[in-house]
């Protein structure tokens, strides 16, 4: 389990990897990442190496989301696996971030 982050301060973009079951244990690594960016115009969280994620990292995407006030389509959950992507939907957090 692992959190990753870079930064393009020119286009205001962050991204964001979590490798591993994503769950409690990431929340400091997670916002720490989230907080290297002022105001970001694009938020990418890649989850290509993301095997699980429970309601505690599902908690941490409303976080992030609430922290910078974001629409939609501010938010990309991408490289999704089938079982991340079924939580999601399940949850319904398909109506909250974009997802790919």
């Amino acid at each position: 389990m692992s959190v990753s982050f870079q930064t393009d301060q020119q286009l205001q973009e962050i991204t964001i990897r979590v490798s591993g079951h994503f769950d409690f244990r990431l929340v400091t690594e997670f916002r720490k990442a989230y907080n290297a960016i002022q105001s970001p115009k694009k938020v990418i969280v890649d989850l290509q190496d993301t095997d699980y994620i429970d309601s505690s990292g599902l908690g941490i995407l409303i976080y992030l989301r609430k922290h910078f006030d974001c629409k939609k389509e501010n938010i990309h959950l991408i490289n999704c696996n089938s079982i991340v992507t079924k939580t999601f939907i399940i949850a319904r957090f398909n109506k909250m971030f974009v997802i790919k």
